[in-house]
Formats: C-alpha cells, sequence, structure tokens
C-alpha cells in the first residue's frame, strides 16, 4: 500500500461518545505520522504497524488531552507524503 491510500477514522473524534482513540488505516508499515496544530506546534509522532496501522489516543507527547479543534497528520512513508486533517471534539 501507499500513503495515499491511507485514511483516518472516527473523524472527528468525539470524546463524549466514547471514543478511545483515532485510528490511522492503509498505510505502509513503517510510515512517519506527524501531527500539527493549526499553528504549526508539534504534537505526537507515530509510526505505522506491519500491518498498516497507527493508533492516536489524542494526547500530546506530554500524556496530556489535546484541546478540541482541528489537527494535521503529516504521514510520510512508501508512495510519498499524504496531508490529512483530523477534528477533536471534547
Amino acid at each position: 500500500s501507499s500513503v495515499q491510500d491511507a485514511k483516518v477514522f472516527p473523524n472527528p473524534f468525539r470524546n463524549p461518545r466514547g471514543h478511545i482513540s483515532i485510528t490511522f488505516a492503509n498505510l505502509p508499515a513503517d510510515a512517519q505520522i506527524k501531527i500539527y496544530t493549526l499553528t504549526g506546534s508539534l504534537v505526537r509522532e507515530l509510526t505505522a504497524s506491519v500491518s498498516g496501522l497507527a493508533s492516536w489516543d489524542a494526547k500530546n507527547d506530554q500524556g496530556e488531552s489535546v484541546a478540541s479543534g482541528v489537527y494535521f497528520a503529516f504521514i510520510q512513508g512508501t508512495g510519498g507524503k499524504k496531508t490529512l486533517k483530523v477534528g477533536i471534539e471534547r
């Protein structure tokens, strides 16, 4: 698979509805995902598993829940680069 096939769900992530994590799917093995705020601050870095999945718990690197809003996920791996928008609703 290539990064062009990447999908993210649930999107938007709604914590009041019981969502626990956000899944990135259809990724090449070891694809790198960097999640940024709208202002360009790095929130979290993830790496896809060999099965092409990565999970984000909607927390930053310090383990704090991120605020409601829109985030950008920059994915890089086999097949190039792709950007996805991820919505968070707390």
